[in-house]
């Protein structure tokens, strides 16, 4: 059987913003894209992974949203992301916890992350490269996952996540030319930076870029 690469991707703080409804997200109305979110997503489509959401939602357990304010927010995704010629290939969440008040949903999961049923899921509708397969997220929880599934992890904590993925990821870059390499770092952080050619003058430039890169950079967690 063909094995296929996957990008396992957390919702909240990857996806869309964390930072409204103290992290709870069950509505539209607290739903904000990271940028470069659709664009990453495109992205992976178009280098052949499958793109799975895999994320905790406690705040059914916990009474502040339900099961169909979830799917709710998956399909308002999706129909954003068929707009833009992508999809994600599957969303697993977990609705339990073991502090929720809502009866049903008051337990100890296997899907709740870092344990990890929902990659067995996943697992059960693909044969899964490991090797090639990864998780971004954005708590300790999702490197653990990581660990425990035997993929790569990485925490994201930047401000647009097509650019980590390009940065950090699939360092697709490296195929072009030294030159080409520089000139993509350059673009992709002159967003964020003063001109570096303005600032600190054509022959500094790249010890700047150097530097700013450096500290962009994040490595894998490679799986033990």
């Amino acid at each position: 059987m063909k094995k296929t690469n996957v990008a396992f991707l957390d919702r909240d703080g990857v996806i869309n913003s964390s930072r409204l409804n103290n992290g709870y997200v069950g509505s539209l109305k607290h739903f904000r894209w990271v940028p470069g979110a659709i664009k990453a997503i495109k992205f992976l489509n178009e280098k052949n992974y499958k793109v799975v959401v895999v994320t905790n939602q406690s705040g059914v357990a916990r009474g502040f949203f339900t099961i169909k304010d979830v799917k709710k927010i998956h399909i308002y995704i999706q129909k954003k992301l068929k707009i833009n010629n992508t999809k994600i290939d599957a969303f697993y969440f977990c609705p339990f916890h073991k502090d929720g008040i809502i009866k049903r949903y008051k337990k100890d999961s296997s899907l709740r992350k870092p344990k990890i049923g929902m990659y067995r899921l996943a697992q059960k509708r693909w044969n899964i490269d490991r090797k090639n397969s990864f998780i971004i997220g954005d708590q300790k929880t999702d490197i653990e996952f990581a660990k425990k599934a035997k993929i790569n992890g990485y925490l994201f904590n930047q401000k647009n996540l097509h650019q980590f993925i390009r940065m950090n990821v699939i360092k697709d870059w490296k195929k072009y030319t030294a030159k080409s390499k520089w000139g993509f770092i350059y673009y992709s952080l002159k967003k964020s930076t003063a001109d570096p050619i303005a600032k600190y003058g054509r022959d500094n430039r790249w010890k700047h870029l150097s530097e700013k890169l450096t500290s962009k950079l994040v490595l894998p967690i490679e799986p033990s």
